[in-house]
């Protein structure tokens, strides 16, 4: 049976089904003979369209980090740009946490909603988030300064309350991005993170070159760009988005959106986990050069979401036409199209570095020798997303935090060992098994879920 799309709730922007069939020819009997397109053909394909442009945006967003990373180099020590890379890893935690996983709930809410009520939904949802990720900043800073007036490693208690103000203002800047992604308005995304690139490095810019306040600076641009998104993002919210219903909306998401908190604080584990170990069992020279490789690295996990955000909207259009099946038979799909984006823009980097080097700061040059391995972690993570999809429209979601729990926990225990006798060496490794784990224990458990019709179908 062939999926036909509600063209009234499905725009021509979405491009090709998303099966990724199409019809070629008609045979003699007038039987329509319909062909897959190879993973490469259809990444092709698809960057012509809203992958493309969301490519587009992701450059556009983090470009600013990259562009600065000659001065930040140039500026700051091997001790100090690990700092600052520790600070972000924060600043990337927080906003989940303090909103209580109401910022992956958006989305959620634009596809139960019809599309007649998506936008007040949303709305209203995202107006509890920013109530609910106020309060407990609140909170937070009353823990800071009562708790961790030493701050935690290299981070001062100053750093801290302005890391803690700025997730905030992240966690806003969650909502125009998610409704517009979701709303398939490619363009739109772009012209925010046009906003995010030029915030970034006017800001960058300013405190660490023309101020000379060192890692500080560094530090307080960042926290300078999320509180302008931030500010951005509530303006969109009450202006544009609607939706009065706000308790009883964020009471009925938080109660779904609580349970991937866990996820969130894993995932995060997972992925910047390495670094504290490096921070906190004496490996602080190391940090510097591993941080700058991440990244060098970061147009690979820029691509791979862009096609994680043309391709999601997809998915969920797909269980919106045909339910939980629909989603299961198209895996292979997502598993080609994943791999593409990840190894095309891992290769790339790896093949560019020597020409890369000499703009990176002597003494963080020992970044270039750590990109081939951590490519591959990164290659490894874009195939953790299709089954991620598929577990998520099951009916058993909470199925994802716990693999990502059991993986970020085995990743650090490895992490600490094999930094013991390894060294840095052993932090890579340890990375890749991790990446490995999650992306692997992911893909069974749809397997699993398509195995079991009656399993896929229960609620969780």
């Amino acid at each position: 049976m062939v999926l036909e799309l509600d063209p009234s709730r499905t725009s021509e922007r979405l491009g090709p089904t998303p099966s990724g069939w199409r019809p070629r020819t008609m045979s003699a009997s007038g039987e329509g003979r319909l062909v897959r397109m190879t993973a490469l053909t259809r990444a092709i394909d698809v960057a012509r369209g809203p992958a493309g442009i969301y490519l587009a945006a992701s450059v556009l967003g983090r470009i600013g980090s990259i562009v600065l990373i000659p001065l930040y180099t140039r500026r700051l020590s091997a001790e100090d740009y690990g700092t600052y890379g520790l600070a972000l890893t924060l600043l990337n935690l927080l906003p989940p946490c303090l909103s209580c996983g109401l910022t992956s709930g958006l989305t959620k809410e634009f596809f139960d909603a019809s599309i007649d009520t998506a936008r007040a939904r949303v709305g209203s949802a995202a107006k509890g988030m920013i109530v609910v990720a106020t309060a407990f900043a609140a909170l937070l800073a009353v823990v800071i300064a009562l708790a961790l007036r030493d701050g935690i490693g290299p981070l001062r208690q100053r750093h801290l309350f302005l890391i803690d103000f700025a997730a905030v203002g992240t966690a806003a800047s969650f909502i125009p991005d998610a409704y517009l992604r979701a709303a398939q308005r490619p363009r739109s995304v772009v012209a925010l993170q046009l906003g995010t690139l030029a915030s970034t490095s006017a800001f960058g810019v300013l405190f660490v070159s023309l101020l000379g306040r060192g890692v500080d600076g560094a530090i307080e641009a960042a926290v300078c760009t999320a509180t302008l998104t931030g500010a951005v993002g509530v303006l969109f919210t009450f202006l544009h988005l609607g939706g009065n219903d706000i308790v009883a909306t964020t009471r009925r998401l938080i109660q779904f959106s609580i349970a991937f908190v866990p996820h969130f604080i894993a995932s995060w584990a997972q992925d910047v986990g390495d670094r504290w170990l490096l921070s906190t069992f004496g490996a602080g020279r190391a940090l510097g050069p591993y941080y700058v490789a991440g990244q060098l690295l970061s147009p690979v996990p820029m691509v791979v979401s862009s096609w994680n955000s043309a391709d999601t909207p997809r998915v969920g259009e797909l269980y919106r036409a045909g339910g939980r099946a629909a989603v299961q038979g198209d895996l292979r799909r997502q598993y080609k199209g994943y791999a593409v984006a990840g190894v095309l823009p891992a290769l790339g980097i790896v093949l560019l570095s020597p020409i890369v080097a000499p703009f990176i700061g002597p003494n963080l040059r020992g970044a270039i020798p750590l990109l081939p391995f951590l490519a591959a972690a990164y290659v490894v993570d874009a195939l953790y997303y299709p089954g991620a999809n598929a577990v998520f429209y099951s009916g058993r979601p909470r199925a994802i935090p716990l693999i990502t729990v059991v993986s970020a926990g085995t990743g650090l225990a490895f992490g600490y060992v094999f930094l013991q006798w390894y060294g840095l060496a052993g932090i890579v490794a340890a990375r890749i098994l991790t990446s490995s784990l999650r992306a692997g224990l992911m893909g069974i458990a749809a397997r699993l879920l398509r195995a079991n019709p009656i399993a896929s179908a229960s609620p969780g």
